[in-house]
């Protein structure tokens, strides 16, 4: 079964955006694809095996190791540190 690249994204639970950045690096290879001679746009086809690498590509380890900020509504003003911990940003 070939997914689009939209049904793809949807069940990766990513953006459109990621997909094609991943594509572009070259870190990810779709199944198919074409393009259109009347609009140059580039048709990507996914397997079901493809889902489960943009998947795993998608993953971010967390660095916090546990120790993430939680907000408990009680604090107004937060430190970068404490949101980028909210955020699991690196």
């Amino acid at each position: 079964m070939l997914l689009t690249l939209q049904q793809a994204a949807d069940l990766a639970g990513i953006t459109l955006a990621q997909i094609r950045v991943k594509i572009a690096l070259g870190e990810l290879t779709p199944e198919s694809l074409g393009t259109s001679v009347t609009t140059r746009e580039t048709t990507y086809l996914f397997s079901e095996d493809d889902i489960v690498q943009l998947k795993t590509l998608m993953l971010v380890p967390s660095k916090n190791n546990g120790n993430a900020f939680v907000d408990d509504g009680s604090q107004t003003d937060f430190t970068v540190k404490q949101v980028a911990s909210m955020w699991q940003l690196p």
